[in-house]
């Protein structure tokens, strides 16, 4: 490609708007336009408004000028994420690359690779694993066989993408198992701090995480899995006093409900080790797999 590449950004949110800064940013800023079904709303003057800011060329509809874009980003609702894709299959080059950076399933991004099947266009799976106002760099996955000229793209300031070995699909769904457990650390948040605040205790309660603070997330969470089956019954009776106190505070135990089923489906399925002492991580999930993939 000689020269700057030029980049429709398909969807004018907060995660385009955050997209068209950083590329705009980078040292060689490709050619930046845009589009967002918006544009046929009464919301249209503001769509209008925010491309100026950003220094976006924001076209009024899809057609044939798509045609001389190297790289489209797709950022728009989860939900019309694929109708997107096929609206955009006619009118790209062969050679270009859809950049799929939205919040969807494997499954999906699988339904988009079938709408490029055939045409010349890459797909890249992108998953963002971040908050556009978190602050920092947002990290991205990225998949595909182009992910790299997209990586190049995206390196900055505002972004921290690295490419995965894999299909387009696997980003995303690494991307989902993720929400698992941060959709669910947001839901534990929710619940301990309420009942924190209800105690009046909330400001000493968020001191006490210090030793979380000494290791990585990622040992974390492997300490209490290799631990989880030696530890269950133990644990099971803590969680089960800490639901009382939540119940006689009057706080809603939903969470809490969730991990005392969990653990009691543990100590239910008898898989503690003999020898008292954790296993490996392998060996761990291995048995867990069994019970949770049974009791499901």
């Amino acid at each position: 490609m000689i020269g700057a590449p030029s980049v429709l950004v398909l969807g004018l949110g907060e995660g385009g708007g955050y997209l068209a800064q950083a590329l705009a940013a980078a040292k060689t800023a490709p050619t930046l336009l845009a589009y967002d079904a918006a544009i046929a709303s009464p919301d249209a003057a503001a769509l209008r408004e925010k491309a100026s800011t950003l220094g976006l060329d924001l076209h009024e509809d899809i057609g044939e000028w798509v045609g001389a874009v190297d790289f489209v980003f797709s950022l728009v609702p989860g939900s019309a994420a694929v109708a997107a894709a096929r609206t955009l299959r006619p009118v790209m080059r062969p050679g270009a690359v859809f950049v799929d950076l939205n919040s969807i399933t494997a499954a999906m991004v699988q339904d988009i690779a079938a709408i490029f099947d055939g045409s010349g266009i890459d797909l890249v799976d992108g998953a963002v694993l971040g908050n556009f106002r978190a602050g920092g760099r947002v990290p991205v996955l990225l998949a595909g066989a182009r992910a790299e000229e997209v990586l190049g793209l995206l390196a900055g300031e505002m972004f921290k993408p690295a490419c995965i070995a894999g299909q387009p699909g696997d980003a995303s769904a690494i991307k989902m198992l993720r929400s698992v457990l941060m959709k669910g650390l947001e839901a534990l948040f929710v619940e301990s701090l309420v009942a924190a605040e209800v105690q009046g205790l909330r400001p000493a309660f968020m001191q006490a995480f210090g030793d979380l603070d000494e290791r990585s997330f990622a040992t974390t969470m492997e300490v209490q899995t290799v631990t989880h089956l030696v530890h269950a019954a133990r644990r099971l009776g803590e969680i089960e006093r800490v639901q009382s106190i939540l119940q006689a505070d009057g706080v809603d135990d939903t969470m809490t409900e969730a991990s005392r089923r969990l653990y009691a489906k543990t100590v239910a399925a008898g898989v503690a080790p003999a020898s008292g002492e954790p296993l490996s991580l392998d060996e761990t999930l291995q048995i867990l797999t069994r019970v949770f993939r049974a009791s499901a």
